[in-house]
């Protein structure tokens, strides 16, 4: 198995490379606040996506990251991750009324019906 692994200060946290998964590594600024995020998206099954956080933390000038690709037998550690599982939206038939008679106006006055 493959890993995708970040080593930040005292921490390697590592994270399985696998089919129907997307992995991303985001650094944000807000202000003087820069944050990180290794993340990522399982799509297996697609019609019910898991959002996976392996890592959130705050990052100063100066501090470095390594990101590595590595082969199962070169992980030391197991990561902890949070997981979220994206229940389907499915509008009610109230609200499939409301947008049927909001777009129908909008083609009333654009001349199209």
């Amino acid at each position: 198995m493959t890993n995708l692994e970040l080593e930040f200060k005292d921490k390697i946290i590592s994270a399985p490379l696998l089919d129907n998964r997307v992995i991303s590594i985001t650094i944000t600024q807000k202000r003087d606040n820069i944050e990180i995020n290794f993340g990522g998206m399982d799509f297996a099954p697609p019609e019910m996506p898991v959002s996976r956080t392996w890592f959130n933390g705050q990052l100063k000038l100066g501090d470095d990251l390594l990101v590595s690709v590595k082969s199962y037998a070169d992980i030391h550690v197991s990561s902890q991750v949070d997981e979220h599982v994206f229940t389907p939206y499915t509008e009610t038939d109230e609200e499939k009324i409301r947008i049927y008679h909001s777009l129908k106006k909008k083609l009333e006055n654009a001349g199209m019906l």
